[in-house]
Formats: C-alpha cells, structure tokens, sequence
C-alpha cells in the first residue's frame, strides 16, 4: 500500500496482509536490476516472502501477481487510490485485524484502476470502510423517536443518525454538523452500506444526488476520523483551474 525510500537502497513497505492487518516491513535491494525491485512499487498484489525477527519484518523475496498499471497511468486513479491508502493505514495500524477490510481493498483497488470516474468510486469505498469497520451511520429512522424518513429529515454527524424534523428530537444538538438528505441520497447511502463488495459499484446517480453524496462521504471520512484529507481536494481544485485554464478565463494572480 506504501513504499518509503530511506538510506541508501533501503525502502520501507507497508502491507496489507489477507487478515486484514498492517504490515511494516524493510527491504534491501542490491542493485537496480535486482528481482526485488518490482515488489517495492506502490499498490500490487504479490506474495511476499517475510523474514521475522524479534519485532521486525525484512522481505526476502516473492512473487509479483499483478501491477494495476491503469493506476500509475491516470493521475486522478492514482490520486484515488493514494487517498484511500491513506485512511486504511491511519485506521488500521492500530485497530483488530480487519479480514474483510482486504477483501475491499481488492474490490476497490481493482475497480479504481478502471474507474473512469475514480473520484466518485474511491468516496463509496472510504465510506463502506468506515461503516464496516465499526463507524456504520443510523439510516433507518430517526434515531432518537423512530420516526419514518419522511420530508425534513436531516442527518446529525455527531450522532451519527438520522433526525426528523420535531424539535425534540434535535434539542441541544449543533445544527451545523446536521445536513438535510433527501430521498436520492438516502437510498445511495443505504445501497453503499449493505450491497455485497462485487456489486458495491454497481449504482449510477443524478449529478445532484452525486454532489450530494460526495459531500456527506468527505464530511463522515471526516468526522470518523477526526482529521482532514486534503489530496481529493487539490485534484478537483486541479481540475477546475486546467477547465478555466481551456475556457480561456485563466484566476487572476495577485495584484492584477
């Protein structure tokens, strides 16, 4: 998931192993056409073979399986990609091992090095994650009196849930971290939540309900994980500037 350069021909990886933990290991390559090399590049899937020593992990050798050269050829699956590499490891170097937590790496790793909407796919994955690794939002009925979800309804971040619209229900609660959801988002949110991981990605929605969702998936990432993800952000902001860029209104720079 992580390749780090340090010394002089020693990298440190970071692997996901199919228990679903987090696995930092060392690697010495003695030259550049060493065999090793090809098992230090970020996102692949291979079979490692490991040395343990007291507390530490040094690779030995192994097999490259596949590379997922579509990733290392589009900037923005790559971006993907590193963004939801990110989360797991900050999530999961220090919780239980997390088996299925590999199984929807495999899922979305495959589906971003496809993506042709890469930004939209790496949101519905970091949000299963998060719901499957223990952070699963109420969105069945409010959760405070069990109302139906009907017009109004809101979703609380700092409960995690769903809220109507009575004003008991939401007393002593911040409005700010509230946000209304409507019919579309909801059923993409429940969709993402308890669809099987082949099919995870099998949905399409309106360019609203797709605003929508994008929002309330950074703001949960968020949340959940009591720190901000910057490097979707610079892509889009990236993005925008080269459109302005085409459309011939370049941002004005300062002082003109």
């Amino acid at each position: 998931m992580r390749s780090v350069v340090y010394g002089e021909n020693r990298r440190l990886l970071d692997l996901l192993s199919e228990k679903g933990e987090i696995l930092t290991v060392s690697c010495r390559m003695s030259s550049k056409l060493s065999p090793i090399n090809a098992l230090t590049m970020n996102f692949i899937l291979a079979e490692f073979e490991l040395f343990a020593y007291r507390d530490r992990l040094r690779l030995d050798g192994g097999r490259l399986e596949y590379n997922f050269s579509g990733l290392q050829e589009d900037f923005d699956r790559l971006a993907a990609a590193s963004h939801l590499a990110e989360i797991y490891l900050d999530a999961l170097r220090t919780h239980e091992a997390m088996p299925q937590a590999y199984q929807l790496w495999a899922y979305s790793v495959n589906r971003l090095n496809h993506s042709t909407t890469p930004l939209m796919d790496v949101r519905v994955a970091q949000l299963r994650f998060l719901s499957d690794l223990g952070f699963r939002p109420w969105l069945y009925d409010c959760g405070v009196c069990h109302a139906e979800y009907g017009e109004g309804t809101s979703f609380s971040f700092t409960e995690a849930s769903l809220l109507c619209r009575k004003p008991s229900c939401r007393q002593d609660l911040d409005r700010h971290q509230m946000v209304t959801v409507s019919p579309g988002l909801l059923a993409a949110l429940r969709y993402i939540l308890d669809a099987p991981y082949n099919a995870l990605f099998s949905f399409d929605l309106s360019a609203r309900v797709r605003k929508e969702f994008k929002a309330f998936s950074d703001r949960y990432l968020e949340w959940v994980m009591e720190k901000a993800y910057h490097r979707l952000d610079l892509v889009e902001d990236l993005a925008r500037f080269t459109q302005e860029i085409k459309a011939g209104n370049p941002p004005a720079g300062k002082g003109e």
